[in-house]
This record gives C-alpha cells, structure tokens and sequence, in this order.
C-alpha cells in the first residue's frame, strides 16, 4: 500500500523540477538525489509488501519509508512557502520596491536554501539508516519470494482454491439472470464464444457460475467440462494442468511437459469435442488470451464463461463476447437470503429482532456475501447481541470474515498508485451518502491527484472515476447524457477505504464517536475530516503539516466561524483544500481578511453556509483552483475586483451578484455556475450552467 504515498511523492517532485526549477537552485541536486532514492526503495517496498505480508519487521521497514516520504514533502512546501512562488509580476513588483528591499529578500533566500539544504541532507541520512536496517535484520532479499510462503498467505491461497464449490448450492434471487444465461450457454449459435460474467467482489459471480455449471442441462449438452481459478498470481502451466485434470484427460509425466506441450494437448483432446470451460476470477484480460489458443473452435456450439470484477476485462475486444453484468439482490431476495441464514436452526425472538435484521439487511445493499456473512454471525447471537452487531456492524462483519477481508483487500491491492489515492479519498463522505461527481473530481484535482497531461484534467479524472466504476468499486447512482453525475460507495468498501487510510496514515475521520478513525504513526495526518464537533477540538487536534481540512456542521459550541477560520490561515500554511460545509443559520459567515495567508490552497468551499462577505484579499490567491460560495439562505454573494488575478481557477460557483464578474481572458476557467450568467463576460472559458 505504501507505494501509493510514495509514487505520489515522487511524481509531485518531478513536477517541482520541472516547473520551479528556477527556485531550487541551492538545492536542485540534492532534491533529485532524494527522489531518486526513494524511486529505489518505492521498488522494494511495493514487493515486500505482496510477499512478506505480516511480518512485522517489513511492516516497520515500510512504514519509516513512508515518514520520510512525507516529510520530504514537507520540506519542498515549506521550500515554497518560505522563498516565494512568484510569478513575473510579483518579482517586478518586489524590485521596483528598491535596491534594499531586493539585497534583503536575496539574503533571505539564501538562508532558506542553506536550510532546506540541510534538511534533505537529514532525509538522506534517515534513508541510508533504512537501507542499513534493512540488511542489519535480514531483510535483504526482500524481492525474492520464499519457498514457504507464511500461515496468512497458505490461508488466503487456501481460500481462493476452495471459495468456487463451497459456495451456496441453492442460490437465492437471481433466477432470471440464470434462466438468461442458460438460455446463452444452450442456444444453437456454432461458433465457440465467451460469457463474460461482471461485478463487484461477493456479488456472486462465482456462485452463479456454479449453479450454471452444475446444471442438469449443461452435464447433457457438453461433452466436457472444466473449471479453473485463476486469480491475480497465476502460472500457464498450473493452469492448463488443472484443466486436463478437470476435463478427466489421462497423461502421463503431467508435471515436466511445458506449458507449450500441455496447451497442444488440450487443444488436441479437445478436438471434435462440445466442451464448456469455466475460468473463474479473471483479473486480467491476458489470462483469457494465453488460454484461448488451447480451446479450439469446433463450430459446435462449445462455450467459455469468464467471471472478473473489471468490466474491461470482460469486454474481450478480440473475441465473440456475451457481456453480462450482475446486478445487487433485490430488497426480498435480500431477506430471504439472510433469513435462511440467520434462523436456520431458531426461530426469531419477537417483532423487534425482526425490525433490527430488516435494518441491517437493508445496509448490506444487495451484497450476497455482506448479507450471508451478516446472518451466519448473528445465527448464533440473542437480541442483545444483535443490538450489538447493528452499532459497529461492518467493523464486525469485516473482523469476522476472512473471506471479506480477502476479497476487498484483492480489489484495493490490484489498484495502480493513482487509483488508490483516488479511491482512498472517498474515506472522507458520509455512510450512505450519494456523491457529486464534479464536486468529487475537484477535489482529487486539488490534492495532485490527476496529473497535467494533454488531457484536461477533468477528463483525465473522468477516467479515473469510469475505471474505479468498471472495477466495481464505485456503484453509478444517476446518469446524465452519458455522464456520472452522482455515485456512491458500498459501506463495507467504505470500511475498507477507512481502514486503508488509517494505515496508511492518509486520511482521518474524527466524528466526536466512539468509532472515529485513529493511528499509532510517528507522524501527524495530513487530511483530515471533523463532522459535528466543537471548533476548538479540531484546532487542538490539527497539525501544522496539515494539506486538507474538511468541516461538518461544527460551531455548536467554541468559537465563532470567523476567528475560528482567521486561526486557520495563521496555523495552517500548508492547506491545498478547505472546505466548511453546514454552518449554522444563526452565523452570517464572513471570510477571514488573512484568507491570502493559504498560498497553497487550491480548493476553497463554503457549501450549506450564510456568507456574510468576502474579502478582496481573495484575489492574492493565485494558486486557488476552485472556488465554491454557495450561501444557504440564497441571496446573492458580491465578489468585487478583477478574478483575472485569479489565474489558475479553473472552477467558479455560487449565486454571484450581476455584472460583478470580470473574467475576461480567463484562459484555464472550465466551470462557471451561478442563477445569473446573462450579464457575464465568458470570452475563452468551457463549461458554463
């Protein structure tokens, strides 16, 4: 997991060469030093963590590189605070201000560089004391996998062998999904082709599968069968080994034919034969692509079914394709489910353990193995224990079940570093919440998410949000034109999100409850979420190094909304996002005039607030991409002076008062909503509504 942090430390200092290369001159080369070792050591840490997973030496070993991952950023915004970010018109300014002034903001210079100098030189050390430890405690071959891989890893293999055929025999709901497929997999089409079975992980994939596979009427109509996992490490030859003995096919010295051998010999067992092969738990395409040369096409009417969480990979662009995505269980089939379960051997005790197995079904949202795992725990609990269950239930769902662990874990660890940051971030929105999509995508933009490339970045983070949604972790709720313009995030993948970033020390939620999310790091988190507490709590317990703040329904008691804001801007100089969503109708809310102290920021939000008004201190904030000033009572919010200065925005909304917005020339602006654009100068921006 830690190779997410760190990739993204690194990509962030190659931007910084890149675009500020100018500002680093002292220390240009220790900064590309740096990045390069922890390039190095992002390549032992990504295998450590997939082939030592549970040692707690490697745990260790891992988590001080990431410290000094983030601490390394640290030093480069703190480089940037402390120097200046300027532009061209900035640095004329300063100079025209005198020869003294220019001779003194010099020396300045000078001293941070000397300073920073020194800091990355101590990174540099903590890195080599690493890489010491490292081979002080034999941690050397890091790379190399064992022979005997530890008990975690023998159980999770264990239970992927054995999850296809221990699964539910008598499947309930999705009867017209198996009608529909077996209608498929019997029709009277020759040629040999695919059925690609998708969705999200304990959807069912596998045991629908199953049921088709031991159907009466497909034992009839193939003469050969086989069923094959193939999961995320897989071998050809293990593979095509397990499918000759699955087809029943007699060969003797099975194990020293290679894998060119044993694909000629299915393919010629094959041959003239009506067969159906199942490869369950495809996680790539390239699997299907290495098998499908040892399954001929007798023009027989012979089928494949594929199940895979990726809805890419059940597209198969090079093959005739039957794609089918299975959908949640309904609200009775749900119940049903859970009803066999949870009172197999007991009958319920009153109206009341009803209502309370009604509520947390209805929680599961359709998810087969939640609501199974959900009625096996509570099978053996009375009443009391069930009040239980229900007050920390995806906690105790999770802990409980191995198998759930394991198949979130897969889907989170399959990630590319990008995604899991973006992924990640979804920690932060409330249980069932519905998410705004655009809302979503600026604040991955905010927090150097989505990489400037010849895309834009709202199409670049598109991409991002379609991927998370085709790998089944992210459900579409509504749709527009072809456009997600909401979605939402199962709670238990919201667990694990939770879960994830504890770990990872990348986002924290403190909610005032017993189940606020907490961490045993060394180093403070740097984005962090306060819901329905008390202002002067979330000041005690922000860090300086803070990066995101965000703010729910806070100010009951403690200070008011503009002194706690005006604190903010002093303490906090690292924030990129800020948001304060829920004010109080009672507070008309006015922007700090220090509000300009946030160089950094980038995404500035007051959503469900009474904005009394704005500062013209606002339009020194040139690296503000995003702006949202969206008053609860309605009226208008005047912004006075000349948004040009504003020049990386990129996103405008609010109820803006007529003929206040000068944004000509506005080259980067992609969004401007507001009930009054009549009277507006839109000349070069994109996408107005």
């Amino acid at each position: 997991m830690v190779d997410a942090v760190v990739s993204f430390v690194v990509e962030r200092t190659g931007d910084y060469l890149i675009k500020k290369a100018a500002l680093l001159s002292g220390v240009k080369d220790e900064v590309e030093s740096l990045k390069k070792e922890l390039e190095w050591m992002n390549c032992f840490t990504k295998d450590a963590e997939e082939k030592q997973a549970g040692n707690s030496m490697i745990e260790q070993w891992v988590s001080d590189i990431r410290e000094i991952a983030y601490d390394f950023e640290d030093v480069l915004d703190e480089f940037k605070l402390q120097v200046g970010d300027k532009d061209e018109e900035g640095e004329s300014s300063e100079r025209k201000r005198g020869f003294f002034t220019a001779i003194g903001k010099s020396v300045r210079e000078k001293v941070t560089t000397y300073n920073i100098g020194k800091k990355i030189e101590s990174l540099k050390k903590k890195l080599s004391d690493v890489s010491r430890r490292c081979e002080l405690y034999g941690l050397r071959d890091i790379n190399i996998k064992r022979d005997e891989d530890s008990h975690a890893v023998r159980r999770m293999k264990q239970l992927r062998r054995t999850t296809s055929f221990s699964l539910e025999v008598n499947v309930v709901g999705y009867q017209d999904e198996i009608k529909k497929l077996l209608d498929k997999l019997l029709d009277n089409e020759p040629r040999r082709y695919v059925i690609s079975i998708w969705g999200t992980g304990g959807l069912g994939k596998t045991t629908l599968a199953g049921k088709l596979y031991k159907s009466s009427e497909i034992k009839q109509k193939f003469h050969y069968s086989a069923w094959v996992s193939v999961s995320q490490q897989y071998q050809l030859g293990d593979l095509l080994r397990k499918i000759i003995k699955s087809f029943g096919f007699s060969v003797e010295e099975l194990e020293r034919m290679s894998e060119e051998d044993l694909g000629d010999h299915v393919n010629k067992s094959l041959q003239g034969g009506k067969y159906l092969v199942v490869i369950d738990d495809v996680w790539d395409q390239g699997a299907w692509r290495t098998l499908r040369k040892a399954f001929p096409d007798n023009e027989n009417g012979s089928r494949v079914i594929i199940t895979t969480r990726s809805k890419d990979d059940a597209e198969l662009s090079d093959e005739r394709t039957f794609v089918h995505k299975l959908r949640f269980l309904k609200s009775d089939e749900s119940w049903q489910l859970f009803y066999d379960k949870a009172f197999w051997n007991s009958s319920p005790e009153g109206e009341e353990q009803l209502m309370l197995g009604r509520e947390m079904v209805e929680k599961c949202r359709g998810l087969p193995l939640a609501i199974v795992v959900l009625g096996g725990l509570l099978s053996t609990k009375n009443l009391r224990e069930w009040k239980s269950v229900r007050k920390k239930m995806w906690k105790k769902l999770s802990a409980g079940s191995l198998e759930i662990t394991y198949l979130l874990d897969l889907s989170f660890d399959d990630l590319p570093y990008q995604l899991k940051l973006c992924f990640l971030y979804l920690s932060q929105f409330p249980e069932d919440s519905e998410i705004n999509t655009d809302r979503l995508i600026r604040l991955w933009e905010a927090e150097g998410f989505i990489p400037h490339s010849e895309e834009i970045m709202e199409d670049e983070a598109r991409n991002y949000l379609n991927e998370l949604i085709n790998r089944s972790l992210i459900q579409k709720e509504k749709t527009l034109l072809g456009k997600v313009v909401t979605c939402r995030i199962h709670d238990l993948l919201r667990e694990l999100t939770i879960r994830k970033a504890t770990e990872l020390n990348f986002m924290h939620i403190y909610d005032g409850i017993e189940n606020s999310s907490t961490h045993s790091s060394r180093q403070p988190c740097r984005r962090q979420v306060y819901s329905g507490m008390k202002g002067t709590m979330c000041l005690r317990q922000c860090t300086p190094v803070l990066r995101s703040l965000l703010l729910f329904h806070l100010f009951e008691e403690g200070p008011t909304p503009q002194k706690f804001a005006s604190t903010l801007c002093k303490k906090f100089r690292f924030l990129r996002v800020l948001e304060f969503d829920g004010l109080p109708r009672e507070f008309d809310f006015s922007l700090p005039k220090n509000i300009d102290k946030l160089v950094h920021l980038k995404y500035l939000g007051l959503r469900h607030t009474c904005i009394k008004g704005i500062p013209k201190s606002i339009l020194n904030m040139s690296n503000l991409e995003t702006l949202v000033l969206q008053d609860d009572k309605g009226g208008e919010i005047s912004l006075q002076g000349n948004l040009t200065r504003l020049k990386n925005l990129r996103h405008l909304i609010g109820n803006f008062t007529k003929y206040c917005l000068c944004i000509n020339n506005m080259t980067n602006l992609q969004t401007l909503q507001s009930s009054e654009l009549c009277n507006f100068n839109l000349c070069k921006s994109r996408n107005f509504g």
